[in-house]
């Protein structure tokens, strides 16, 4: 059997991005998103996803932002070894 699990990306990204989630999940048929860490509107996802605790909210990884890096990762760490950048993945995801 399949299934088909509707899933939003860039919860946390801004603000109106996720009203548009929360109103599919609330109103739709979408049942998952993922959560940008980095994002400018995380702390509105995260309490927007406690007021929503049937939508189940995965991890969105992000290693580049418009300017080209996460505002979580300083840009001196790119000319470092690849362990930083696992760091920065494993902030993230805490």
């Amino acid at each position: 059997m399949k299934y088909l699990i509707p899933n939003a990306d860039d919860f946390g990204f801004t603000r109106d991005v996720n009203r548009g989630i929360v109103e599919a999940h609330r109103h739709g048929i979408l049942t998952a998103t993922t959560l940008m860490a980095s994002g400018a509107a995380f702390e509105d996802a995260v309490e927007l996803a406690r007021q929503n605790p049937e939508l189940d909210v995965g991890v969105h990884l992000v290693l580049v932002d418009l300017e080209g890096f996460p505002p979580t990762l300083p840009r001196l760490l790119f000319s470092l070894p690849r362990m930083h950048i696992y760091q920065e993945l494993v902030r993230q995801v805490r």
